[in-house]
């Protein structure tokens, strides 16, 4: 991107992450450089079902009492979330698990484990 000559603010913002601003000169006839690290504000979940020979199986999961689409990733908020897999009426899943930013969790689910 070819710019003028002088001071710019170079800011980036996306909901995962947390905002960066950082203030950067241009001098006559050369390039500047900035380098930013983004840090996430969120972590992600994924859900694998499969049967019990480890194929893809279906369930219905859900995130905190909502019904998910897919099997993930999902966004969530750092803190405790509440999942549940269920599969013709029956619990496959029931776990709490906690979330910090940045983090990428990924749970397997069998169907053969289904519970009472």
């Amino acid at each position: 991107m070819q710019l003028a000559p002088g001071p710019y603010v170079v800011k980036i913002t996306d909901e995962r992450f947390e905002a960066i601003e950082r203030e950067v000169t241009v001098p006559p006839g050369d390039a500047a450089e900035v380098e930013l690290e983004p840090r996430a504000t969120l972590g992600t979940l994924s859900i694998r079902v499969v049967d019990e020979a480890g194929d893809p199986d279906t369930a219905d999961l859900f995130v905190d009492g909502r019904k998910q689409k897919g099997t993930g990733p999902w966004p969530l908020k750092p803190g405790k979330h509440r999942l549940l897999a269920k599969k013709n009426g029956k619990t496959l899943l029931d776990q709490e698990v906690e979330v910090e930013a940045g983090d990428e969790l990924d749970i397997d689910v069998a169907t053969g484990a289904e519970g009472p």
